[in-house]
């Protein structure tokens, strides 16, 4: 018998038990498109990392305040003003930003937008490596002094002005209005960044938080020490500037940006391997489906077989039609599933905050581990299909 006729045949029973071939085909689907989908967000999710790393730069440290004991009470404390001086004088940091933030609306004439405001200094944007796109920064006189003006994240102008310019306009937050004096450029790889507002830090301490302390500050390491040391030495001054011991793990708090992006790594590494496990049990599923189902067709069609080899067909013709049957599901559900994945990590892209990367690499995997799976789940029941003796299978009703 041809191939091609082996081929017409399989393809025949498919269509007949369409039920079976539609269960088998679903799962197989499932587990390629997971595959596909999986490592498009693991691609993303690393791609954004490193972008992010280049954006924010290997050597900032973010240092927070933490509990301390007062009259026998733990309490929360944040940082300082004498705080900040600490920091400022020592000589392994580059530059001191301190940053008071918090969630507020923002309404201009024609629009609302929800965001996040930070009050800070005017060396923030050339500590975290942020361009302007339109307008300027404040000075450290407008900050210090509590000046109303504002820098817009790409989103906020967006959403506030659409395609105008904002400069010198007027935006409202909280009880207060805000004149517009720039526009931050997209940072793309992080969402959350470009919905935000920008001010003085006096700004948004008396307006907005309503506090003389700051949430946290942003240092920028110089290279005259590792920014682990550099880590360590200013929490060590900080505690003895505030009298407190120096093992002292609670009153102060501080980390690196290495750290912060080591930490994300890690969880997109994680979260990779458990997608991966998932979307293999699902493709070794949709492979059991597939034996079993084979096999159930394989009971089923017993006399079929039986008349097939009575008439001249050989062992291994049964042996090709079975396993082409297997193949065509597993492929079918391999292309299938290769454009849902597309599809999904298409979507995911609009909704996450690190888009999926889509590579032929990926899509090849999934549609070569689909034809692994037909086959592999297919063999059993055709060799078994194959050996049958036709006088046995013709006897059988």
């Amino acid at each position: 018998m041809t191939f091609w006729c082996t081929l017409q045949l399989a393809l025949g029973s498919l269509w007949k038990h369409k039920v079976r071939t539609l269960i088998n085909w679903l799962g197989v689907l499932i587990g390629v498109a997971s595959l596909i989908l999986t490592d498009a967000v693991a691609g993303g999710a690393k791609s954004s990392i490193q972008a992010r790393l280049e954006e924010m730069g290997k050597d900032l440290i973010f240092v927070w305040g933490g509990q301390r004991q007062r009259a026998g009470v733990s309490v929360w404390m944040d940082l300082s003003e004498g705080d900040l001086e600490v920091m400022r004088r020592q000589p392994f940091l580059e530059g001191v930003a301190p940053v008071v933030e918090g969630q507020a609306l923002a309404i201009s004439s024609t629009a609302n937008h929800n965001c996040e405001f930070r009050g800070t200094t005017g060396n923030y944007l050339r500590l975290k490596n942020f361009k302007l796109a339109l307008g300027r920064n404040f000075s450290e006189e407008e900050a210090r002094a509590g000046t109303t003006v504002v820098i817009l994240g790409k989103a906020v102008r967006d959403k506030l002005f659409g395609s105008a310019n904002p400069i010198n306009a007027s935006v409202r937050l909280g009880k207060f209005a805000y004149k517009v004096v720039g526009v931050l450029e997209e940072v793309g790889n992080d969402k959350r960044q470009d919905s935000v507002v920008i001010m003085p830090v006096r700004t948004a301490q008396q307006r907005l938080k309503r506090t003389i302390y700051y949430d946290y500050a942003l240092l920028r390491n110089r290279s005259i020490l590792p920014i682990e040391q550099s880590q360590q030495r200013v929490r060590l001054e900080l505690l003895r500037a505030n009298h407190l011991k120096e093992d002292d793990n609670d009153a102060f708090g501080a980390t690196s940006s290495q750290e912060i992006l080591k930490s994300y790594r890690q969880g997109s590494q994680t979260f990779g391997y458990l997608s991966l496990f998932t979307a293999a049990i699902c493709l070794i599923s949709g492979g059991m489906g597939i034996t079993n189902t084979s096999l159930m067709s394989v009971r089923d069609r017993t006399r079929e077989i039986g008349i097939r080899m009575a008439v001249g067909a050989r062992s291994r013709d049964i042996l090709l039609q079975f396993l082409m049957e297997s193949l065509a599901v597993a492929i079918l559900g391999g292309l299938s599933g290769a454009a849902l994945g597309v599809c999904l990590a298409s979507w995911a892209a609009e909704v996450t905050s690190w888009p999926p990367i889509i590579t032929v690499r990926s899509i090849a995997f999934g549609l070569g581990s689909s034809v692994l799976v037909g086959l592999l789940a297919g063999m059993y029941p055709a060799v078994v299909a194959s050996r049958l003796d036709p006088v046995v299978a013709l006897s059988r009703d």
